[in-house]
């Protein structure tokens, strides 16, 4: 774990940096504030130093070939990514500043005021919202549901995964809505060299229309990344899966976390967990709703289902009646007409 010095109310460029607000394996992450014609404007910024970065390795399997890549080339990634990015529902990045002399990197991004969602608790095994202070209530969930999909599906659409979805990374804003953060294990699979289906990729012209395209279709990658009690069933075998499913599947978690506040398979051994993983069923309490429970609903088979085949996408997922009524969805037959991504 990096620790960093730094001193607050020390200045960065045009920014003065407040209390801490959490750290990461590779960063600490601070508020900051910027004074413009008297006016404060509060962000957050991640820290790190470019030393520790570049001497961090870490092997990954592609194609069936082990690299190896630096920390520092992993938050450089992050930045470009973060840099095409415009949505209401992602973290937005402001500026990134290299210091030099001081051996810092600084990512000023969207501060987010009232932060994540759930809070987990890891001597009950429970996860409970800051706000209720127990369990999300379902027409809140619902809420919070349709703005996950809306930030996720404009990343999708855009041939981006975000391989981390869980409850710490999704953020609430003081009007209630919440926002995707923390791309560090992103993946753009546009940049992809080695020719991977995507999403786009995979929709034959003439031969199969848009929902019809399931989980096992497309984005394939054979290595896994995030939060282990956020992994799909199919990661746990060695071949390629589909990585947009897997964000699908952890939206589904994460929906479970929400309204019951305990992940839906657990077990502290991982090798159980991930037999589990393949096998428990999942548990529903009585007091959910249909939408939410029945296995006949488009909702739990597009976002807890374990056979790949039949798992749709978020494409499907909008445009199921269950969905539209249950989320307040709005059909997608026009999802193309989303904004571009890249700037020309």
């Amino acid at each position: 774990m990096l620790t960093i010095k730094v001193e607050r109310g020390g200045d960065i460029h045009t920014y003065t940096l407040l209390e801490k607000l959490g750290k990461g394996s590779y960063s600490q992450v601070f508020k900051c504030k910027r004074t413009i014609n008297g006016h404060d404007e509060i962000f957050a910024v991640k820290v790190f130093n470019k030393s520790f970065l570049r001497n961090e390795k870490t092997w990954k399997r592609v194609n069936g070939e082990m690299q190896c890549r630096s920390a520092f080339e992993k938050v450089e990634l992050e930045i470009a990514l973060m840099k095409k990015l415009s949505h209401p529902n992602l973290v937005k990045l402001i500026d990134v500043i290299d210091d030099e002399h001081a051996d810092r990197l600084y990512m000023v991004i969207e501060y987010v005021e009232r932060g994540q969602i759930m809070v987990y608790n890891p001597a009950t095994l429970e996860f409970i919202s800051p706000v209720t202070k127990t369990i999300i209530p379902e027409d809140k969930a619902r809420k919070y549901l349709y703005d996950i999909i809306s930030g996720l599906e404009y990343l999708h659409l855009h041939k981006v995964v975000h391989r981390d979805i869980k409850p710490e990374n999704l953020l609430l804003t003081n009007d209630d809505h919440v926002k995707i953060g923390d791309f560090g294990v992103a993946h753009l699979f546009e940049t992809c060299s080695n020719a991977q289906k995507t999403l786009r990729d995979s929709l034959p012209e003439t031969t199969r229309p848009l929902n019809r395209i399931t989980r096992s279709q497309t984005g394939l990658l054979d290595n896994t990344a995030g939060s282990i009690y956020f992994y799909p069933p199919e990661s746990t075998t060695e071949k390629a899966y589909n990585t947009y499913a897997a964000d699908i599947w952890a939206v589904g978690v994460t929906l479970y976390i929400m309204v019951v506040g305990r992940l839906p398979i657990y077990n502290p051994d991982l090798m159980m967990f991930f037999d589990d993983l393949m096998e428990k069923e999942i548990e529903y309490p009585a007091s959910l709703s249909a939408p939410l429970v029945y296995p006949s609903t488009h909702v739990r088979i597009a976002i807890l289902f374990r056979e790949t085949e039949a798992l749709t996408t978020l494409i499907c997922f909008r445009n199921s009646c269950v969905a539209i009524r249950w989320l307040g969805f709005p059909s997608m037959r026009s999802l193309y007409a989303a904004p571009r991504l890249f700037s020309v």
